[in-house]
């Protein structure tokens, strides 16, 4: 069976019950000693989460088979996947999801709209164009200069598409953020939170994507308080949340 999903040219492959490879992952993810799906499957909060798929999937929701040479292979199901990618960085989890969101609009039947231009391509999820301009003009730097800023150094065309949401790749968007001093997490956040000079005093649910948050929460509170730690969420925000959340 030819592979639906690829990550940094890696095919992730499925078993028959439709359950994806965390060991291809891990290899997409950078192959990292410490990003192993076996320290990763062997956490308390892991165990957590998968016990509580296990009775709504069906099916297990994680399984491991032999494979030759005393090779196994560990496969999940996609909520795990999820999980496993946030475990192993915010960056990698949002590669996985935007891949996610190509297989589902690639199997979507509605016909695409004419272009005749910029102006007329559809704005597209996590856009940060419209960021990465604002907090380019906060610094009093032209597309020239943020270009000259970035290490490597890239062309100030990439800048002028990157602003325009004219296609990117998440390592070019990496090396723009170290060079405007901030994070991937913040550039892909909603463009309302940059009304103000600076973020402080944003609440990570200005940054997160609440209809993502509220699928994680129907799924597990661990990962949905995993995800808003990855938004700036701190132990003491956490619990007047969740305290709020309850009332």
């Amino acid at each position: 069976m030819t592979p639906d999903l690829i990550l940094s040219n890696t095919p992730i492959h499925q078993d028959a019950a439709g359950r994806f490879c965390l060991n291809d992952l891990h290899k997409a993810a950078g192959g990292e000693g410490k990003h192993r799906p076996s320290l990763w499957s062997e956490n308390q909060q892991t165990q957590a989460l998968i016990s509580e798929l296990q009775t709504e999937a069906g099916i297990p929701a994680l399984v491991s088979v032999k494979g030759g040479a005393a090779r196994s292979s560990t496969y999940a199901v996609r909520e795990l996947v999820y999980a496993y990618a946030m475990w192993i960085s915010p960056r990698f989890h949002l590669q996985v999801i935007r891949a996610f969101d190509a297989l589902v609009s690639a199997a979507a039947p509605a016909a695409r709209p004419p272009r005749t231009g910029p102006e007329a391509r559809p704005a597209a999820p996590y856009a940060p164009g419209a960021n990465v301009r604002r907090l380019r003009e906060q610094l009093n730097l032209s597309q020239r200069q943020l270009a000259n800023l970035c290490f490597p150094a890239m062309a100030p065309t990439t800048i002028v598409r990157l602003e325009q949401n004219d296609g990117y790749q998440m390592e070019t968007l990496e090396r723009v953020a170290v060079a405007l001093g901030t994070t991937i997490e913040v550039l892909l956040a909603p463009p309302a939170v940059f009304a103000a000079k600076t973020l402080e005093g944003v609440s990570p649910l200005d940054l997160v994507d609440l209809d993502r948050l509220q699928q994680l929460m129907c799924v597990s509170a661990w990962l949905a308080r995993r995800y808003l730690m990855d938004y700036g969420a701190t132990a003491a925000w956490l619990e007047g949340f969740e305290g709020a959340s309850h009332d």
